[in-house]
């Protein structure tokens, strides 16, 4: 019966033009469990969680919450319905602040005016559930790390009552201690009966969570399996028939001669004696947990603009010492002279900065030139699974 589940979506299908992102694809959740959603980049995972909430309208297909059929046209009607889905992409205003982000759209809670301290106080305590108290309401959300803005994401879903909560890819930017406190919160949701949808590419996270796993492939339903009586093999061979030995095939690069060297960088508390070089074809990866300076070693001086000319013009930024580079730049402070030296930057915040549109992958940029690019930079979060 289909009284039986929290949230039925039976035989989807979307289309995009002419390509078709969904082809009858069904997903059937109940109530008070973490249900698994996973597939490839390009599987329809995010565009089935769009169809839910109201950003995308299904071309067929039924969707049922709690037995009863519901039409979703947009997203508010999909957050009366109890849907609260947070995305890859965070919705925040980087201008306001963290409390009046939480509550963004119950500021006076139907009151003529705001109550300022009521409000704070009720931002701190989502914040203390989640474990992280140490967040000031009163800061703006713009100033925050990319994982504190997705605490502060979370919590504003929180805040809707939702009763189908969706997690798309959360722990991301999140370092271990963080992922512990945000599956110790998503088990108490499970226990008082929210339907959980957790969609990740981490296999260890969907073994730990769910109970039960759908897995999507190329826009079509594959399965829907019971996470207790399966493996990650079984799984992987689901998501794309490969093989665990074959995931990670060796590839015979060819590197050449070093193009960008850095040496004894510094600025200001974070940025310490940091040393690296990049060789023509080579991948050179930043690791490291949270706050341990990474994007701040490639954003030198402001940590919040991540200008590509910034780590490059040495007279300027390199504050106690001078860095070397093979070939010397001079960028006029500007990321577009880095641009004409070959030096680009693609950073997390490049949906906000229009300065930072890059079109193609041949080195044409906004003002319809093309350079040669000799290093390309691109700022990742991504953690150790060992």
């Amino acid at each position: 019966m289909e009284g039986q589940y929290r949230l039925e979506m039976k035989n989807i299908t979307k289309r995009f033009g002419g390509v078709k992102a969904l082809t009858d694809v069904s997903l059937k959740v109940e109530p008070g469990e973490i249900h698994a959603l996973i597939g490839e980049n390009g599987a329809g995972k995010s565009t089935l969680m769009k169809i839910l909430s109201g950003a995308y309208q299904r071309d067929s297909g039924q969707i049922f919450i709690d037995g009863k059929e519901v039409k979703i046209t947009n997203p508010k009607e999909s957050k009366d319905l109890g849907v609260a889905i947070i995305y890859q992409e965070f919705m925040l205003a980087p201008d306001l602040t963290v409390a009046e982000n939480i509550f963004i759209d119950k500021l006076s809670a139907g009151k003529a005016t705001i109550n300022w301290k009521k409000l704070r106080a009720d931002a701190r305590e989502q914040l203390e559930k989640l474990g992280f108290s140490d967040i000031n309401p009163n800061a703006k959300c713009g100033s925050l790390s990319v994982a504190y803005q997705q605490v502060v994401e979370i919590c504003k879903c929180l805040t809707r009552d939702a009763k189908i909560l969706v997690f798309d890819e959360p722990t991301a930017v999140l370092t271990f201690s963080e992922i512990e406190k945000l599956f110790e919160v998503i088990h108490k949701l499970k226990d008082q009966g929210v339907s959980v949808i957790y969609i990740s590419h981490r296999l260890e996270e969907i073994f730990q969570l769910s109970q039960h796993i759908t897995v999507l492939k190329d826009g079509t339903y594959v399965d829907t399996v019971e996470t207790s009586g399966f493996d990650k093999q079984r799984l992987v061979n689901l998501c794309d028939g490969r093989e665990m030995t074959d995931m990670f095939p060796k590839r015979n690069a060819k590197i050449g001669d070093t193009v960008l060297k850095v040496e004894d960088l510094h600025a200001g508390k974070m940025v310490q004696g940091v040393s690296f070089e990049v060789k023509g074809g080579e991948v050179l990866g930043f690791n490291g947990l949270v706050g341990a300076g990474r994007t701040e070693t490639i954003n030198v001086p402001d940590f919040r603009l991540a200008l590509c000319a910034q780590l490059f013009c040495i007279r300027t930024y390199c504050r106690r010492r001078p860095c070397r580079l093979i070939r010397p730049v001079a960028c006029d402070n500007q990321p577009y002279g880095a641009i004409q030296k070959g030096l680009v930057l693609l950073d997390w915040q490049r949906l906000l900065e229009e300065d930072r549109i890059i079109s193609g992958g041949t080195g044409q940029f906004h003002n319809g030139k093309e350079h040669d690019i000799y290093v390309f930079i691109v700022i990742l979060i991504l953690h150790d699974q060992a």
